[in-house]
């Protein structure tokens, strides 16, 4: 997850690209969360989401907005304690 209240673009987009390299297999679904709040949500932060989305923009081929109910995910077995 990474936090755009607390994360600049540079820092955003760098995990982005580091996570492109890592799993450049396009086909299959990794989930990538922007969190923020919006009491935290200015317009420093407003920029800085602008270049990321931006960045985000330039890859649709790899990168795409969804909600979690829509995600084709494997079924996870609970973990034993």
């Amino acid at each position: 997850k990474l936090d755009f209240n607390q994360c600049s673009a540079r820092q955003i987009v760098g995990a982005l690209r580091r996570i492109e390299t890592a799993y450049p297999d396009t086909a299959v679904t990794l989930p990538v969360v922007l969190i923020g709040h919006s009491k935290l949500f200015d317009s420093a932060n407003a920029a800085e989401l602008g270049r990321v989305l931006g960045f985000i923009r330039e890859r649709r081929e790899t990168f795409s907005f969804t909600t979690f109910r829509s995600l084709s995910l494997p079924d996870a077995s609970p973990v034993a304690a």
